[in-house]
């Protein structure tokens, strides 16, 4: 084997072990994503969704809450009057 072959025959072998670190590296990246996935619905968390929907029913209710209130208020005076 002459010089130049064996330049080629290592880079053919380094590509490869370069190829295959870079599919143990995205194999590893898709286990730990996994395993933290996992993880995060066992600890009960909610989406982004879910928050964002329970916050506009919170922000509507007290609202509501303000208007009740006022209600009960002028009732009240109505009440005191008689």
């Amino acid at each position: 084997m002459n010089k130049e072959n064996k330049i080629k025959h290592l880079s053919n072998i380094l590509s490869g072990i370069f190829s295959s670190l870079e599919g143990v590296k995205n194999q590893s990246k898709q286990i730990i994503k996994s395993k933290i996935e996992t993880n995060l619905k066992n600890l009960d968390f909610v989406c982004r969704e879910e928050f964002e929907e329970i916050k506009e029913m919170i922000i509507k209710q007290r609202e509501q809450n303000v208007s009740l209130e006022e209600k009960i208020k002028t009732l009240e005076k109505k009440i005191k009057k008689k």
